[in-house]
């Protein structure tokens, strides 16, 4: 599990009952659900009837379509709302690489990103919401704990070694 400084201070803000929680039925079911292969891409159960957008290329279109959004009942002035999420995103991420052992010789990741840190807030756009998506690790390039100190938000990753 590799995150950036913002995640820490998500992370060791967040009480451990919030990190090992049950996952949300809805997220429980889609975890359940797991991993189809097409193709040679790893696309999530129900499979998405709509393409990505045409000037995606493969890496981008897998991380758009297996995108699952993760979204608080919190206001986004209840800074727990990001130990929830994160929390959530975690665990999800964990049972979906999980379900993902087996279906390909090459590596999956998982990145679960919250819309805000704690210490950087745009008022006008802070949601509690975050993400998570999944895919394959095609190329060099395409792994995103190598670069993950580029981006602001808060972002975890975590990575599923082919066995």
């Amino acid at each position: 599990m590799v995150m950036n400084p913002p995640m820490h201070v998500v992370y060791d803000a967040t009480p451990a009952s919030a990190l090992y929680a049950a996952l949300q039925p809805d997220l429980a079911g889609i975890a359940e659900a797991g991993f189809t292969t097409q193709s040679g891409r790893l696309y999530l159960l129900p499979w998405h009837e709509w393409p990505a957008p045409a000037h995606f290329g493969d890496w981008e279109a897998e991380r758009w379509v297996n995108e699952i959004r993760l979204k608080s009942e919190r206001d986004p002035a209840d800074t727990r709302w990001r130990g929830e999420l994160l929390g959530q995103g975690l665990q999800l991420a964990r049972r979906l690489l999980s379900r993902s052992a087996g279906l390909t010789s090459l590596p999956v990741q998982a990145c679960v990103s919250l819309q805000s840190a704690p210490d950087d807030i745009d008022l006008e756009a802070d949601f509690a919401v975050g993400s998570v998506h999944t895919y394959l690790l095609r190329e060099p390039g395409d792994d995103l704990a190598v670069r993950i100190d580029q981006f602001i938000q808060p972002v975890l990753v975590l990575t599923n070694a082919p066995r």
